[in-house]
C-alpha cells in the first residue's frame, strides 16, 4: 500500500513538473520575442514577416500613395478655396475605412525596397504622405494614425519650419522630433525655400541648377543640426520637374521623388516620378472606396 502510494506521489510529481516547464517554455516564447517590438513599425513587420513566411499574404502588385495637406475639424474651416483643407471628420473615416477593409500603411524604407524589387508588401498597403508640413498633422492626424495604428510621411518645408514655433501653422522642429521618435511619422524634403510662387509657374522652376543644389544643401543641414537623418525622399513643389531638379536629386543620392500626377505606383516604376493620389475635401467613403480600387 504504502509503496503504490509512493509511485502515485512520483508519478504526480513528474507530471506536475513537466507541465511547469511546457507553460514556462510556451509563456516564454510569447512574452521574449527573439526580436524586440518597440513601436508600430516594428509590430508591423514582425506580423507582416510571419504572414508571408506562411504564405497567407500576396505580394502588393501595386500601391496607393495618398496626398493629404491640411487636417483640421470641420468647424474650423473657414474657407477652402484651394481645396487643400481635408476635414478631420472626413479623414478619421476614410483611416477607419482603411483599417476596417485590412488596409496597411508602409514607410519609406519597406516601399522603397518593394519598388526595386527587393522586398515585400501585403497586397492591401497604401503610403500616406504629406505636403508642407503643417501644424495640424501634429494636433489631429497623430492621434488618429495611432489609433489605427498607421504612419505617415511628411515632407516639410524647411524655411517654414525653422521660423515656426508650437501652436504655428507649421509644425517646428520640436513637433517633428516628438513624431519621429513616436515613429508614427518620418519627415523628409519639400525644398528648403523652394515652394514660392504659383501653382501654374513655381518659383523653383526658374532657378539654376546650382541654386537648387544649395537648398537641398540648407535643408539637409537643418536636418542634422535638429537631430535628423538626412532626407533622402523628395516631394516636387506644386509637382513641378524640370532637368536641373532632376539632377541634382541624382547627385545627391535621393532615392524617391514624388509628384502630384494621379495613379497608383507599380514596382519598376520610375523612383523620381513617382504618381500620388490627392484626397480632396468632401470626398465621400464611398468615392474614398473607388479610388483605393483603382476606379
Amino acid at each position: 500500500m504504502r509503496k503504490k502510494a509512493s509511485q502515485h506521489l512520483i508519478i504526480s510529481s513528474f507530471v506536475a513538473v513537466s507541465l511547469l516547464l511546457f507553460c514556462g517554455c510556451f509563456f516564454q516564447k510569447d512574452s521574449n520575442p527573439s526580436e524586440p517590438v518597440t513601436s508600430i513599425s516594428d509590430q508591423y513587420l514582425v506580423s507582416t514577416n510571419e504572414r508571408f513566411d506562411k504564405g497567407v499574404m500576396k505580394n502588393a502588385e501595386y500601391v496607393h500613395v495618398l496626398l493629404y495637406h491640411i487636417v483640421i475639424p470641420e468647424k474650423e474651416v473657414s474657407s477652402n478655396a484651394a481645396g487643400m483643407i481635408v476635414p478631420l471628420e472626413e479623414f478619421q473615416e476614410q483611416m477607419a475605412w482603411l483599417k476596417k477593409n485590412g488596409y496597411t500603411t508602409t514607410t519609406l524604407s519597406q516601399f522603397a525596397a518593394w519598388l526595386h524589387g527587393e522586398g515585400e508588401l501585403p497586397e492591401k498597403s497604401v503610403l500616406i504622405t504629406f505636403d508642407d508640413g503643417y501644424s495640424s498633422i501634429s494636433q489631429y492626424v497623430w492621434p488618429v494614425l495611432e489609433e489605427n495604428q498607421f504612419t505617415c510621411t511628411v515632407f516639410i518645408i524647411g524655411a517654414f519650419t525653422d521660423a515656426s514655433d508650437t501652436g504655428s501653422e507649421y509644425l517646428s522642429w520640436e513637433q517633428i522630433l516628438a513624431m519621429d521618435e513616436a515613429k508614427v511619422a518620418e519627415f523628409q524634403s519639400h525644398t528648403y525655400d523652394g515652394h514660392g510662387g504659383i501653382t501654374s509657374n513655381p518659383n523653383i522652376l526658374s532657378w539654376s541648377r546650382e541654386e537648387i543644389a544649395e537648398d537641398f544643401a540648407l535643408l539637409e543641414e537643418a536636418f542634422k543640426s535638429n537631430g535628423l537623418d538626412k532626407p533622402w525622399a523628395f516631394a516636387y513643389p506644386f509637382g513641378a520637374i524640370n532637368d536641373h531638379l532632376l539632377e541634382v536629386l541624382a547627385e545627391r543620392q535621393y532615392s524617391l521623388a514624388f509628384t502630384t500626377k494621379h495613379g497608383f505606383v507599380k514596382p519598376g516604376d520610375d523612383p523620381l516620378t513617382l504618381k500620388r493620389i490627392i484626397i480632396w475635401p468632401d470626398t465621400t467613403i464611398e468615392q474614398f472606396e473607388h479610388k483605393l480600387k483603382g476606379e
